[in-house]
């Protein structure tokens, strides 16, 4: 995942014009990184895919104007994203959820069933 996030911070300039990860310092360049990173690992619904395109769609402000990347805006994009498609998500988590409960064969014959 973090290997997206990188991705999309350096081409930043090219897609909407910001330098700031540019000219950030090494450890400032890390530590939004490392932030972006845990930030996307707190939803459990978030997959490599969706950060990729929340990013990209993010910074061709298609969830409005921004003037920095940061938590703040990020998690904003985090937010307009799951509203666009929160009834898949939900799908989703509920079908993951489902597989997890369903007894293997092996636990049905154990248990007699």
């Amino acid at each position: 995942m973090k290997e997206i996030i990188i991705k999309h911070l350096k081409k930043m300039e090219f897609v909407c014009g910001l330098k700031q990860f540019k000219e950030y310092k090494k450890e400032d360049a890390n530590e939004l990184i490392e932030c972006l990173h845990e930030l996307f690992k707190k939803f459990g619904w978030m997959t490599e895919e969706r950060v990729d395109y929340i990013l990209q769609s993010g910074m061709r402000g298609q969830y409005g104007d921004f003037y920095h990347v940061n938590e703040k805006t990020v998690n904003g994009w985090i937010n307009q994203y799951y509203m666009h498609h929160q009834s898949q998500i939900v799908m989703e988590v509920q079908n993951a959820s489902n597989k997890e409960k369903e007894p293997s064969a092996e636990e049905d014959i154990v248990t007699g069933k």
